[in-house]
């Protein structure tokens, strides 16, 4: 068995984050939009009655791409925006 080096190894914790932060992220962002966003409309929609209720047929791969495509979008604005 190959043993991991010290500088393997530093550049393992370093991803860490970046890794929780493009995978984690827009996992919770797709739930949330998956499951509760079409639920919520409805109950909203059955108090104020403007528009048809959602039938809640969103599919989750396409919905977490999305989002994590929006995520990267957003991330590399915010590498070019220069801090003051």
């Amino acid at each position: 068995m190959k043993k991991v080096s010290k500088k393997s190894e530093g550049l393992i914790i370093k991803l860490l984050p970046l890794i929780f932060f493009l995978m984690v992220i827009p996992l919770i962002s797709t739930i949330l939009h998956y499951y509760l966003l079409p639920r919520l409309y409805n109950i909203v929609n059955s108090f104020t009655g403007r528009g048809e209720d959602h039938d809640c047929d969103i599919d989750f791969i396409n919905t977490y791409i999305m989002f994590f495509i929006y995520l990267i979008i957003v991330s590399l604005l915010m590498i070019m925006i220069p801090s003051s």
